[in-house]
């Protein structure tokens, strides 16, 4: 039987594949320990709170206000390319009426 010593290291290396049967057996005592979820957040004064709110919301416009420009110059640039694609293009409809 020839090739055996070819297709012998595809079969050790199929065997090899199909013992790591479950990859989760070794994380198992990490799913079930006992950890800390509570989530600690550092103390801020009422003061530095409505500042960190306020540049956010500045953020969030400016990001909105650039999300809506480049949309619109996007829509600008497509147009624009779509008319000097098919500008030239035209068809004469005579050719498709019928002749009776």
């Amino acid at each position: 039987m020839g090739g055996s010593g070819s297709i012998q290291p595809i079969l050790d290396n199929n065997k090899n594949l199909l013992r790591k049967k479950s990859l989760f057996r070794d994380l198992k005592h990490e799913i079930t320990g006992d950890y800390n979820t509570n989530l600690k957040f550092k103390e801020v004064d009422t003061e530095e709170l409505e500042k960190i709110k306020e540049s956010i919301r500045v953020k969030a416009k400016r990001d909105e206000k650039r999300t809506v420009l480049v949309s619109f110059l996007i829509c600008v640039v497509s147009a624009a390319f779509l008319y000097l694609l098919l500008h030239d293009f035209s068809i004469d409809f005579k050719l498709f009426a019928r002749r009776i």
